[in-house]
């Protein structure tokens, strides 16, 4: 559905009114009982929300005078007024524009993205942080960003020779989808995570420590205590993402279908796993571990605040990645395993619904 929405940037502006009556009676045409829940007609419409949002932001740029002249269908369509992310500013201000950049835009976005592609293969490291955003910004502004890391993400994937390192490495797949993540989620991660740590901040001077190597000599710290402690936030943190699964961005919903989709071509055992990599690796876990740099948080963290939600990620991740803690290095974590045998049921149940 989202798919054949987006092209809705092919119509100039004509379109200012969604029948989404007449949208699932055409799909109904095409496979009888295709939408009979109101779920299928919630996601119906929000699809419809989201795409009709990047449309009007795409097509709104239209410039008059030296002045951005807003369509008329923005008016009778009020998409723009809800709290959605921003969308990424065109790389060129529409007055600096000139038809050799529309010819290179067309270039980059092309259907058979070859100079992509092409790109990918040769840029590394610091360059590619700056590809990534400017690719961003290109395809937000045509609104066609979900399809193209969708492409990105399959391209990945075909490259990787073994399903350990899906959305492992710094590659443009990893970072763009990060970035799509931080923009489409970025409320509804703040919403999630930010009650848990005013809960934690409530008794700041609990520890959560579970490593003898860390424990000073000679404290009276209660190991068994800790891990209690351990296992309770981590429960907390990990119930409170499950039960958001309705509350969760449809875009967010889209990228983990991407993932799925093009991981299960390649990799038919590692789908979730490969979802799970995607959206605790590089969406919940960097914003648990570090809430303050991710707009969570305000100010800095107690030091056994801190360390708890290092713990609690490495927990979520190893539930993510259907794995338990073995070796000497995670040692310490072993205790832990518990945690994640009971909550891997409910684990996997959310990545399937949220792809």
């Amino acid at each position: 559905v989202y798919s054949v929405l987006a092209s809705l940037r092919h119509y100039n502006g004509t379109v200012t009114i969604f029948d989404i009556h007449d949208i699932v009676q055409t799909m109904r045409e095409a496979r009888c009982r295709m939408v009979n829940t109101e779920d299928q007609y919630r996601f119906i419409h929000e699809v419809c929300m989201l795409a009709a949002d990047e449309y009007l932001r795409a097509a709104s740029g239209a410039n008059v005078n030296g002045k951005t002249k807003k369509m008329q269908s923005q008016k009778s369509l009020p998409i723009l007024d809800q709290k959605r992310r921003a969308a990424p500013e065109p790389p060129v201000a529409a007055e600096n524009r000139t038809p050799l950049y529309d010819e290179l835009m067309e270039m980059v976005t092309m259907p058979a993205l070859a100079l992509i592609e092409s790109l990918c293969q040769q840029v590394h490291g610091h360059e590619l942080d700056q590809l990534t955003h400017l690719l961003f910004k290109i395809f937000g502004a045509h609104g066609n960003l979900l399809p193209f890391v969708a492409r990105i993400a399959e391209w990945e994937i075909n490259m990787c020779e073994s399903e350990k390192v899906l959305f492992r490495r710094n590659s443009l797949a990893s970072k763009i989808t990060t970035a799509c993540l931080k923009a489409y989620g970025q409320g509804y991660l703040k919403a999630t995570l930010q009650p848990l740590i005013a809960q934690m901040l409530e008794k700041p001077e609990t520890s959560y420590e579970i490593n003898p190597m860390l424990v000073e000599a000679g404290s009276e710290h209660n190991m068994g205590e800790s891990r209690l402690l351990l296992r309770r936030l981590a429960e907390t943190f990990f119930d409170a993402i499950v039960e958001t699964l309705p509350r969760v961005p449809v875009a967010i919903n889209l990228l983990c279908f991407g993932v799925c989709a093009a991981t299960s071509k390649r990799f038919p055992e590692a789908a979730l796993s490969a979802v799970g990599g995607a959206l605790f690796l590089r969406f919940f876990a960097p914003a648990i571990v570090s809430p303050t740099s991710h707009g969570i948080w305000d100010s800095p963290l107690p030091a056994r605040v801190q360390r708890g939600l290092v713990l609690v990620s490495k927990m979520l991740q190893a539930v993510a990645n259907v794995t338990k803690f073995t070796g000497f290095r995670e040692e310490y974590m072993q205790p832990m395993n518990g945690f994640v045998k009971v909550a891997l049921p409910r684990g996997e149940e959310f990545l399937k619904k949220m792809s």
